[in-house]
């Protein structure tokens, strides 16, 4: 069985919180993280320079009998002063050095734990897949272009910011989900697409067999993609759909991508919206209130957008499903 391993913020908490979720064909394991900006639950890799390290006053700065070198500036001064700045920045740099190795030490053994008690949960045997709330991605997974992945070599000199995306790389082998447009997920969803009236953005290879499950008591389908996407495969269907329905699907063609930003309104009656696209600013176009808008790619910031409208609109994307999906099973005991 495949697992879904689905990361979200949660603040305020001082660990991961772990959820395993019983589903019937799959299992969903819920992780509330409170990270962001490089911080693990508050922390960071990188120690503050300065902190701690006793070295902001000179040693004798107290002593009496001491302070007469200072009425006379000379070399002797100088070079004292100098030796003292020197000891006392190599001070700090071995002070930052042993914090921050234990920093990471400690980082790295609670990531290490986490990832033990995920695979724990959903088995050897099972095809695990990571799934990341935006910030927690940009957390956990936003580390520059060629940085170390090799996060058990605490002398590798990464930044603070990249420390934890390394540790992360390094503990947790699980690919990335990606596969939102394949048939079992399409299903997923278009199984809350309640109302008789249809609108599509985009389109996916699975979409073709599936409109047929949902052709009864359909009584009308907006087909709206770009011309790129309008290929002789999907004319076919449209014909053949209309042939074995009696149904016909309206088409409406835009000439790239970038339209998906300026569709207007899209229906004058509540409709299901099936949006296939991957373009935030879709998520402004006009729909009747009731309307049910189902993301199949999970654009959380198209989701914002359609409920910062407030227009009586439902979003709905598997990202929601996962992250508020009721447990349907105990939560094993680990040893």
């Amino acid at each position: 069985m495949d697992t879904i391993v689905y990361f979200y913020k949660k603040r305020g908490i001082k660990a991961p919180v772990v959820e395993p979720v019983g589903l019937k064909r799959y299992m969903l394991i819920r992780v509330g993280l409170d990270v962001a900006d490089g911080r693990w639950f508050g922390e960071t890799a990188e120690p503050e320079e300065g902190a701690d390290s006793g070295e902001g006053t000179p040693a004798d700065s107290g002593r009496p009998g001491r302070k007469w070198f200072r009425r006379f500036p000379g070399k002797l001064w100088e070079k004292r002063r100098l030796k003292k700045e020197k000891l006392a920045a190599a001070r700090e740099r071995e002070r930052l050095a042993a914090e921050r190795l234990e920093r990471r030490r400690r980082i790295g053994g609670e990531v290490e734990k986490l990832a033990a008690t995920v695979r724990e949960y959903a088995g050897e045997d099972s095809r695990r897949f990571a799934v990341y709330e935006d910030s927690v991605r940009t957390a956990l997974k936003g580390r520059a272009e060629g940085m170390e992945e090799t996060a058990a070599q605490e002398e590798a000199e990464w930044g603070g910011d990249q420390t934890l995306p390394a540790l992360w790389a390094y503990y947790f082998e699980e690919k990335e989900f990606c596969d939102y447009c394949g048939r079992f997920w399409v299903q997923q969803l278009l199984g809350e697409a309640k109302l008789p009236y249809f609108v599509i953005l985009g389109t996916a290879p699975a979409l073709y067999e599936l409109l047929g499950e949902c052709a009864r008591g359909m009584k009308s389908l907006c087909w709206i993609l770009t011309e790129a996407e309008c290929v002789e495969e999907l004319l076919d269907f449209v014909e053949e759909f209309y042939g074995e329905y009696g149904l016909a699907i309206s088409l409406r063609t835009l000439s790239g991508h970038e339209d998906y930003r300026s569709l207007g309104n899209l229906c004058d009656k509540a409709s299901n919206i099936i949006d296939f696209t991957e373009e935030p600013a879709a998520g402004r176009a006009g729909a009747a209130q009731g309307s049910i808008w189902l993301d199949m790619r999970s654009v959380e910031e198209k989701g914002r957008r359609i409920r910062g409208r407030s227009a009586g609109i439902t979003y709905i994307s598997m990202k929601e499903k996962w992250k508020y999906a009721q447990r349907r099973c105990n939560c094993p005991v680990l040893p």
